[in-house]
C-alpha cells in the first residue's frame, strides 16, 4: 500500500514540474517575441531615436519623402 501511494504521489510530482517547465517556456517565447518586435521597431526609426509618419494631403512638408502633408506625427523614443 505504501509503494502505490509513493507512485502516485511521485506521478503527482512529475506532472506539477511538467506544468511548471511548459508555463515557464511560454513566458520565455513571450519575451523573445517582444524582443524581437523592439528590435523591429529599432530598424524602423531614424537615426536621431524617433519615427515619423506622414498623413494626408496638405502644406507641411514630409521628412520622408517631400510629399505635401497634413500632418506630421512623431513619435520620440519609448515615449
Amino acid at each position: 500500500m505504501k509503494s502505490k501511494k509513493h507512485i502516485l504521489g511521485l506521478i503527482f510530482l512529475i506532472s506539477i514540474l511538467i506544468c511548471f517547465l511548459k508555463s515557464a517556456k511560454i513566458n520565455y517565447d513571450t519575451k523573445i517575441g517582444n524582443y524581437m518586435l523592439l528590435n523591429i521597431e529599432a530598424l524602423a526609426q531614424n537615426e536621431n531615436g524617433d519615427y515619423t509618419d506622414c498623413y494626408f494631403l496638405g502644406s507641411l512638408d514630409c521628412p520622408h519623402n517631400n510629399l505635401k502633408v497634413k500632418y506630421i506625427v512623431t513619435k520620440l523614443g519609448d515615449l
